[in-house]
């Protein structure tokens, strides 16, 4: 079946109030580079943006915490201390002033080989900081970094379901807003809360920035939903969403050179004036539905809509019962968890084990955790334009091409966690980091549209709803990673991670596969809807 006969059937009808929804009416096959081309733009730089402020302190909380040990070699002259960089083996000149070294009392015994010691520091242990400046380093351990990382997720999660119903009611625009300008606040903040309050002043902006960030996915969800037509949907849903990666990339090199250059600071400006530009661009620009943009054709809009009558204004409540009930919105809630905690980790903790376990330098350790995202980045581009190619041309059904693309992204995740617990050789680690993320985007063309396949009224809402659940997991990956990870420099410790997430991303696409499916659920449909879509619903599940 052509991909013009798809789109033929599918948009054949065009409701109207006057006979129920239900007069036939012409509907474009097909429609060139338009307005929704531009608003996918909007939402892919958005995410982008708001993955930049979250993902960079992966990077950025090794930059600016200090893991040194009581004695180190220094030169014997002592007129010209050198001084440790955090986290690093490398040495940069440093005045001695007054016997102190990061405000830290250390004494100096003479050895006979010229060579002398540090041997008394006063090294505080309760993650107070050294220096005088913003960019100062802190002494945080591991457990307090994993809490600073983790603390993001904790908003996250609390705003998670109540933003789903933000974008539910009033579209995808205002909850994107809200994170965008709320990120920027909060992240130029952090530099100075460090400075006042220690690790906790900065989780409390961590928790802000999740706090406003729960909007992102759905309010993109319902966006795709309503800014797609049926054969552009994996299409649109990959690009868009790619602003995952593509925001992942950004902020690791930025924070890798920003923090090598000049200092940690200047990530959290960095990130927080592109929020706020990014604010200023989808404010200005920006709609929620064909209907509301002022200088959309009726051509297109007629395009995009097809029969449907939804113009957004509409507000339908989910059918809660039916929803949590139904095994197929079950089974991607499933995987749904097994891939955001096993994504999560990965671009969490990324800089640190390559950083510890591969002996790279800050610096490159910020350039070798974006490979994986710069090519996961076209990855996903390619995938959904081929998912949307593959099924309308009847090349594979709809369902086989979800489990296919889905299986690819989850078992080639997991094939390359177990190779990279298994080896310390830089170059080799890094292939099977990249070949991690360039699989793991396929998944955009499985279970995360499925979403829209099920239930496109609700897609926003079920989303939240099954994010809500994968980030009440994921608040106990921190956990997990330091009662496990307790010498960053093990990688027993770290292979016992990895084979964890590589077998939990395994089972989520087991039960994924098995109980998945694509037609529209009945709790989604209108009673117009319900029936004019089983010819449709025929054509999919072929």
């Amino acid at each position: 079946m052509s991909g013009n006969i798809n789109i033929t059937m599918e948009y054949q009808k065009v409701p109207s109030k006057e006979n129920g929804g239900c007069e036939k009416s012409d509907i474009p096959e097909s429609y060139g580079l338009g307005v929704r081309h531009i608003q996918v733009l909007l939402g892919f730089l958005s995410l982008s943006v708001g993955f930049i402020a979250r993902a960079h302190m992966g990077v950025t909380v090794v930059a600016m915490s200090s893991s040194l040990s009581p004695q180190y070699n220094i030169s014997a002259d002592v007129t010209n201390v050198t001084r440790f960089v955090a986290n690093t083996t490398t040495w940069e000149d440093m005045d001695y002033d007054n016997g102190t070294l990061f405000n830290e009392e250390f004494e100096i015994e003479n050895s006979t080989d010229g060579i002398s010691k540090i041997v008394k520091r006063n090294v505080p242990d309760d993650g107070s900081s050294v220096g005088s400046s913003l960019n100062r380093k802190y002494n945080w351990s591991k457990s307090i970094q994993e809490m600073v990382l983790g603390s993001f997720f904790l908003g996250y999660t609390i705003m998670m379901l109540p933003m789903g119903i933000v974008s539910q009611k009033f579209g995808w625009k205002l909850p994107v807003q809200i994170a965008l300008f709320v990120n920027a606040i909060a992240s130029i903040a952090i530099p100075w809360m460090a400075a006042w309050g220690g690790w906790k002043a900065v989780c409390a902006c961590r928790i802000l920035q999740g706090l406003s960030q729960a909007g992102y996915y759905p309010g993109l969800q319902t966006f795709t939903a309503r800014w797609s037509s049926f054969g552009e949907r994996a299409r649109f849903y990959g690009w868009v969403f790619t602003g995952t990666t593509f925001g992942t990339v950004i902020a690791f090199q930025m924070a890798g050179l920003l923090s090598a250059s000049w200092g940690w600071p200047y990530t959290c400006y960095a990130a927080g004036c592109l929020c706020l530009v990014m604010f200023i661009i989808l404010t200005v620009f920006g709609a929620v539905t064909p209907m509301d943009h002022k200088t959309i054709t009726e051509q297109e809009r007629k395009f995009i809509m097809g029969k449907s009558t939804d113009d957004g204004k509409r507000k339908r409540k989910l059918p809660l019962k039916a929803a949590v009930t139904n095994k197929h919105i079950m089974a991607i809630f499933f995987t749904h968890v097994g891939s955001s905690v096993a994504f999560v980790f990965m671009f969490t903790q990324a800089p640190t084990y390559i950083h510890y376990i591969l002996e790279v330098d800050i610096k490159k350790s910020g350039l070798i955790s974006s490979m994986p995202f710069v090519t996961s980045f076209f990855a996903g581009i390619i995938y959904a334009c081929l998912s949307d190619f593959l099924t309308n041309r009847n090349i594979l059904s709809l369902k086989t091409a979800r489990i296919a693309f889905n299986s690819l992204g989850q078992y080639g995740m997991a094939l390359c966690f177990l190779a990279i617990s298994f080896t310390k050789n830089v170059e080799l680690a890094t292939i099977c980091l990249v070949l991690s993320m360039t699989t793991q985007t396929a998944q955009h063309s499985g279970w995360m549209v499925n979403y829209i396949d099920l239930s496109p009224a609700f897609s926003g809402t079920l989303l939240s709803m099954g994010n809500t659940i994968a980030c009440s997991f994921i608040s106990i990956l921190p956990i997990l990673v330091s009662f496990v990870v307790t010498d960053v420099t093990n990688q027993l410790q770290w292979r016992v991670i990895f084979i964890s997430m590589a077998g939990l991303v395994t089972v989520a696409n087991i039960i994924f596969s098995l109980y998945m499916s694509v037609e529209v659920q009945p709790f989604d449909k209108d009673d117009c809807e319900q029936t004019e879509t089983e010819e449709l619903q025929d054509m999919k599940i072929k």
